[in-house]
């Protein structure tokens, strides 16, 4: 009985530390390496900012309790899909995007399935100013409350 109870400790004890080990369910990349909510695959030498319009609004599930909001944005060269954020982080943050609002992205341009998307690090659409990343591309919704890579808060602002 003993010997029983150790077993299957061990057993437990292997599947809850390989469990922590498991990589999300994101499409950021095709090995599925990097997350977007870490900024790895924020890259600054690719950083570019887009004017256009938003020509549509989806919500993807990548495996949580959350929606990634993602944009299809038209602009003067093409189309370009944007990744704002978790639905909730916009909400939290009175972010608000529309169909055929003008607006201009400021963000690193990723791999995302066979093609490229932009990690958008800031969002302004009229008045509204809305920092979604650091410069680095560390995602303000993971920011703690001092503002150190751990607070809720995004800087939003009106010009």
């Amino acid at each position: 009985m003993k010997k029983a109870l150790t077993l299957a400790a061990v057993i437990l004890l292997l599947t809850v530390s390989n469990s922590f080990g498991q990589r999300g369910n994101c499409r950021w990349n095709n090995n599925n390496v990097n997350s977007p909510r870490s900024g790895r695959n924020f890259n600054v030498a690719t950083v570019k900012t887009i004017t256009g319009e938003i020509t549509a609004i989806d919500y993807i599930n990548h495996g949580g309790r959350s929606q990634g909001v993602h944009l299809t944005v038209k602009t003067e060269n093409g189309t370009i899909e944007a990744h704002l954020g978790p639905d909730w982080a916009l909400d939290n943050n009175n972010v608000k995007v529309n169909k055929g609002d003008a607006v201009t992205l400021t963000g690193s341009m990723v791999p995302y399935n066979d093609t490229e998307a932009m990690a958008v690090s800031e969002v302004v659409i009229g008045d509204n100013k809305y920092s979604l990343r650091d410069s680095d591309g560390f995602p303000n919704w993971s920011r703690g409350p001092r503002g150190n890579r751990g607070n809720r808060g995004f800087g939003n602002r009106r010009f």
